[in-house]
């Protein structure tokens, strides 16, 4: 299936989903799209061209969608089998960043995304549910400056994490989020 780069000068695709309705949709430098007759169907989500590094589908059923400075999107599939945006996570939410390469949808429900920034977490479930945390070089992660940051999830539940500078991994049930913010005493 051959596409014309309208955007971009190659009109790359980074990752797809799969709809209700069997359907294969892709997100990449033209953005949106899914296959339908043999052909592919550009779509505007929100009226948008988005520049879209990754698109993920969670086990809630919920897709997500990592884009170049319109910050993390969450999205379902509406009735008619199309992505609808229910959700934009951005610095207004405490992101660092509305730049983002990878997702991981954890199996704890839980988000994990990639950015030039490092690393943000986005709590969906239990005692972390609609936190947002960030995490850079100065909490042990890998220096910013690397190119596209890759996330996966091993059989144990280890993130790893690798780009140009490296690898590194962690356990993320190890990393204690205190539930309440410190007295300060001077």
């Amino acid at each position: 299936y051959k596409t014309k780069a309208r955007i971009s000068q190659y009109g790359s695709f980074f990752g797809g989903v799969e709809g209700p309705d069997h359907t294969i949709w892709l997100g990449g430098e033209e953005g949106l799209a899914y296959l339908k007759n043999d052909s592919l169907v550009s779509y505007k989500l929100n009226g948008e061209d988005l520049y879209v590094n990754d698109i993920k589908k969670d086990k809630a059923g919920n897709v997500w969608i990592t884009t170049g400075g319109e910050g993390l999107l969450r999205c379902v599939f509406n009735e008619q089998a199309k992505l609808e945006m229910i959700r934009k996570y951005t610095e207004r939410n405490g992101l660092n960043t509305s730049t983002f390469m990878n997702i991981l949808p954890a199996r704890d429900s839980n988000i994990w995304v990639s950015s030039p920034r490092g690393l943000s977490f986005i709590g969906l479930s239990g005692d972390n549910k609609n936190r947002v945390l960030n995490f850079d070089e100065k909490d042990g992660f890998i220096k910013s400056g690397y190119n596209n940051l890759t996330l996966y999830q091993d059989k144990k539940g280890i993130i790893w994490a690798g780009c140009s500078k490296g690898l590194t991994s962690f356990n993320p049930d190890s990393i204690v989020i205190s539930a309440k913010k410190p007295l300060v005493y001077i």
